[in-house]
C-alpha cells in the first residue's frame, strides 16, 4: 500500500469532515438534512450541491500513474443517503459525467461506479428511510459501494493486467479511508 496515496485520501476526507461539520451548525442546513420529504426543488439542489462537491472530490484526488485516487464517492454516496434515489443519481451523474472527460483506462469504470454509486445509495435510503440511516450502516454501504466500484476497474479497464495493478495500489485506503469518512459524515449530520 502506497503511503502517499492513504495520507493524501486522508487529508481531503478530513477537509470534506471539517466543511461538513461547518455546514451541519448552519440551522437551515440541519432543518434540509434531517426533513423525511425534501420538495423537488430540494431534491435538485441537494443533487447539484453533490455532484459539485463530487467534482471537487475528484480535483482534489490523487494523481497516480494510471487513475486518480479521490474521495469523490463519499459526497456521492452521501447524496445518495440523505437525499433518496433521484438525488443520489443525480449527483453521481453531475460527478460521473465531469470524470468521464478527465479520459484514462478506468473512465468507463470510474464514471459509471460514480452513477451507480449515488443511486444504490439512494436505493438503500428509500429501502430503509423509516429506520433513517446511521453511521454503521452508512461505513457498510460506503466499503460494499467502494468495493463495487473495484470491481468495476477490473471488469471494465483494460488492459486487466493495469487495472488489477490499480486496484491492488488503491483500494486499501479507498476501502477504508472512504467508507470511514463517509460514517463520520453521517455521525456528524446526525449529530
Amino acid at each position: 500500500m502506497d503511503e502517499d496515496i492513504f495520507q493524501h485520501l486522508t487529508m481531503i476526507v478530513a477537509v470534506v469532515l471539517g466543511c461538513a461539520f461547518l455546514l451541519a451548525k448552519t440551522l437551515r442546513f440541519r432543518e434540509l438534512i434531517l426533513k423525511t420529504q425534501l420538495s423537488a426543488r430540494e431534491k435538485l439542489a441537494f443533487a447539484i450541491f453533490g455532484g459539485i462537491a463530487g467534482i471537487l472530490g475528484t480535483h482534489t484526488g490523487f494523481q497516480t500513474e494510471h487513475t486518480i485516487v479521490n474521495a469523490r464517492s463519499v459526497v456521492v454516496i452521501l447524496s445518495g443517503l440523505v437525499g433518496g434515489p433521484w438525488v443520489g443519481f443525480g449527483a453521481g451523474a453531475i460527478a460521473g459525467i465531469e470524470r468521464y472527460f478527465h479520459g484514462g483506462f478506468t473512465v468507463l469504470a470510474s464514471s459509471g461506479a460514480t452513477v451507480l454509486q449515488g443511486t444504490l445509495a439512494g436505493l438503500y435510503y428509500a429501502r430503509f428511510n423509516a429506520l433513517h440511516v446511521r453511521w454503521p450502516s452508512a461505513l457498510v454501504v460506503g466499503f460494499l459501494l467502494e468495493a463495487l466500484h473495484m470491481l468495476f476497474m477490473l471488469v471494465f479497464s483494460q488492459p486487466y493486467d493495469q487495472a488489477w495493478e490499480i486496484v491492488q495500489d488503491v483500494s486499501p485506503a479507498m476501502l477504508l479511508i472512504n467508507p470511514l469518512g463517509l460514517a463520520l459524515l453521517i455521525a456528524i449530520l446526525d449529530g
